[in-house]
């Protein structure tokens, strides 16, 4: 009994654990394979006998053209309420 990684031909990931070999003859499968860190199945692909799979681009804030808004809309509200003092 192993863990089975079967790729389909529409993408999709499935992973058997406890399985036979027997059973997924024909298919496109890896047994007892690594996972890669940190990536979620659903991004994974089969690439020269191993999973590969790429993050999901980071949506932090501080990254252009977030930063930018934020820093404009920022000096925009200080040149408001000197504005305002006056």
């Amino acid at each position: 009994m192993s863990t089975i990684v079967v790729f389909k031909e529409d993408g999709s990931v499935r992973i058997n654990e406890g399985a036979n070999e027997a059973d997924f003859k024909g298919q496109t499968y890896l047994v007892n394979p690594s996972f890669p860190p940190g990536v979620p199945p659903h991004q994974w692909k089969l690439a020269d006998g191993k999973i590969e799979g790429s993050q999901p681009p980071s949506t932090s804030p501080f990254k252009p053209p977030y930063f930018w808004y934020i820093t404009i809309f920022s000096i925009g509200a200080l040149l408001g309420y000197l504005a305002h003092m006056l």
